[in-house]
């Protein structure tokens, strides 16, 4: 990715980083949701195939291959799942209440569904492990509705590594509130998508010209395995 950037390394260290994998959930990765369905009513044509086929072909193969090696060197590896508690969406922002809405109108049902839907689901190619913990949350960003620092601090961890879906909104919010409460953050850009290039590439742009690192999926992993800094 061209653009800015932190001048010094992303301080990887052993035993105090943590991979965080974002609402990689069966609605934001399925086709046939309808949250691919409203999306696909409101983009460009074509725009939400091209966001299955990078998921399907790049970005979950990818997730794969970071927790593999974050697991493998004893690093700990969560999850966020973003949706309601109630069955109706009411605990939900009145930004996901307005999509919600216009999904039951057009497609008869909720964009972002309640967590015990099973489309709230984390997809089944990203099966968290026995001790991997998954949060539910019902904002954009993880720590304004989850436990996730303390969680974090819990653990000792100082330095984040921020993956999934979608990159313009909830992994670049969540990774801007983990950076403003002191963690250091790095994006891994071909580990996490938007529905389009451009606001993928905006979102990670502006991480990095003022919050934190923007790093490959090769770099992470060659920091993981190589326990030095990128």
């Amino acid at each position: 990715m061209e653009g800015p950037t932190l001048s010094r390394d992303f301080p990887y260290r052993p035993q105090s980083t943590a991979l965080l994998i974002i609402d990689m959930q069966r609605y934001f990765t399925h086709p046939d949701s309808t949250f691919a369905q409203l999306s696909a009513a409101r983009l460009p044509g074509g725009c939400i195939e091209r966001y299955i086929e990078r998921l399907d072909t790049r970005i979950i193969p990818n997730i794969r291959a970071l927790q593999r090696a974050f697991r493998k060197n004893g690093c700990p590896v969560l999850y966020t799942r973003l949706g309601s508690n109630r069955p109706d969406g009411s605990d939900l922002p009145a930004w996901a209440r307005r999509l919600n809405e216009a999904g039951r109108a057009t497609f008869g049902s909720a964009v972002i569904p309640p967590l015990a839907d099973p489309g709230a689901e984390l997809d089944v190619r990203i099966v968290p492990g026995p001790d991997e913990l998954s949060l539910p949350k019902t904002t954009t960003g993880a720590i304004s509705s989850s436990p996730l620092k303390a969680d974090l601090r819990a653990r000792g961890i100082s330095s984040v590594a921020v993956t999934g879906v979608l990159s313009a909104f909830c992994v670049a919010q969540t990774a801007r509130e983990l950076a403003d409460h002191d963690f250091d953050v790095a994006l891994i850009e071909d580990a996490c998508a938007s529905l389009t290039e451009a606001a993928h590439e905006a979102a990670l742009g502006a991480f990095a010209a003022v919050y934190g690192w923007v790093l490959s999926t090769e770099e992470a992993v060659a920091a993981v395995h190589g326990g030095r800094v990128v």
